[in-house]
């Protein structure tokens, strides 16, 4: 997954403004606009502290440091970020500083962007899935009838239902592969429903402790935040992510979602389908090799 590959070093602020002591006015002017209470020394493994009376200059300790080779998700830097006052870490490659980084660096494109990535992955194989297991337009047609019955007050079913006839009419469906017009959000629904008999669970417990929402609503709400962001680094802007409870509640989201990703992963990889798939595209390959041997290893290791 591509959020599970994401470093401190991607989204880190390494333009930096450093403290000098000529300069102290100035430096209290840059903490108090930024809202923060270090600055680094020039050169130097250290931080000048906001006091009082002017700065205290420190040695950076290990609560306050973190490798730039961290990944975002590591529970390490989950840990430092909560507990660093303003929630402000320094960032280093050994005792070579290289930057800071801060909750508001989470809102970075990187980030949304390797999870839109993730997000359309996982619809992806949502849909292999379910072809696996030999769902067709039919059987969405079928649930959309069901939950318009069982819930004749709800409006939403009995639009679901009628925007499928719709494309069913005017031969829309007919134009694409089975499954390609149902949006995320139908997918889930279906794979929830006794009509695919759960074919896909996701709404079965509830993963946030923070609110309380099923998975299901956890990854929609997730797709909906990434899918719409912009890129809202500058502090003049109303961030997604600018307090501590904010950034717990975006691992969370993280957290549900990559659960969700990768046992939909281990369900296509265990499915006989696939698995006689992948057996007959590696029969293939040997006999090649056995044909062209060895030349053909290297090929096939490229």
């Amino acid at each position: 997954m591509k959020i599970k590959s994401l470093l401190i070093r991607d989204i880190s602020s390494k333009s930096l403004l450093f403290y000098d002591e000529s300069l102290q006015t100035e430096c209290l002017g840059i903490c108090q606009y930024l809202e923060i209470d270090f600055l680094p020394v020039i050169g130097e493994f250290k931080y000048a502290k906001r006091e009082k009376d002017g700065y205290c200059v420190k040695i950076i300790p290990k609560s306050l440091a973190i490798s730039e080779y961290s990944r975002l998700l590591d529970q390490d830097v989950r840990e430092k970020l909560k507990r660093a006052p303003k929630n402000l870490l320094f960032v280093a490659e050994g005792k070579t500083l290289k930057g800071v980084v801060h909750i508001n660096d989470f809102n970075r494109n990187i980030v949304s962007q390797a999870i839109q990535q993730d997000m359309l992955v996982f619809e992806r194989n949502l849909r292999q899935w379910y072809l696996l297991n030999d769902v067709k337009n039919d059987d969405i047609r079928t649930f959309f009838e069901y939950s318009a019955k069982k819930y004749p007050k709800k409006e939403y079913w009995r639009n679901e239902l009628a925007a499928y006839r719709i494309k069913e009419e005017n031969g829309e469906l007919k134009k694409h592969g089975e499954l390609q017009l149902f949006t995320l959000s139908q997918l889930l629904d279906f794979g929830n429903s006794t009509v695919s008999n759960k074919l896909f669970l996701t709404n079965d417990t509830k993963e946030s402790k923070l609110d309380k929402k099923d998975p299901r609503t956890v990854i929609i709400e997730l797709r909906n935040i990434v899918m719409h962001a912009k890129d809202s680094i500058s502090i003049r802007n109303e961030l997604e992510l600018h307090k501590i409870n904010e950034l717990q509640k975006f691992y969370q989201r993280v957290d549900t979602f990559i659960l969700k990703y990768e046992g939909l992963e281990a369900l296509i990889q265990g499915h006989e389908k696939q698995r006689r798939a992948i057996m007959l595209d590696n029969a293939s390959k040997l006999n090649i090799i056995g044909n062209y041997y060895p030349n053909a290893i290297e090929f096939f290791l490229q």
